[in-house]
């Protein structure tokens, strides 16, 4: 149902129980309307959606934390964060084969 404003204009002397309909009407106008902006996504917006996921990484032997983030490509996170998830000092030495947790971008994919 469209809100009408000319009826809010008329209205509006008669009391606050009016005026407090009216904005309820309005607020379901406005509902209303957003609602019918949606639209259904493009392919090329549905493939641009990222999620971020942890993901287990194995070290090289002596590699830095940084270093780990940057060849995994999972630099969202900061070295002191991972180590944190990781429980590791930010400046631990990474044995070889340790695995360690990393956030990495992938493409959503509904479930």
């Amino acid at each position: 149902m469209p809100f009408d404003y000319r009826m809010a204009r008329t209205l509006k002397g008669e009391g606050h129980a009016v005026l407090d309909g009216l904005r309820v009407l309005h607020a379901i106008h406005a509902f209303r309307e957003a609602a019918a902006s949606f639209r259904p996504l493009t392919a090329a917006e549905r493939g641009s959606f990222r999620e971020f996921r942890l993901r287990f990484v194995a070290a090289r032997g002596g590699e830095t934390l940084a270093q780990l983030l940057t060849r995994a490509n999972a630099a969202t996170w900061s070295t002191e964060m991972v180590a944190v998830a990781n429980g590791l000092g930010a400046g631990t030495p990474l044995r070889g084969g340790e695995l360690l947790k990393v956030p990495r971008a992938e493409p959503y994919r509904p479930r």
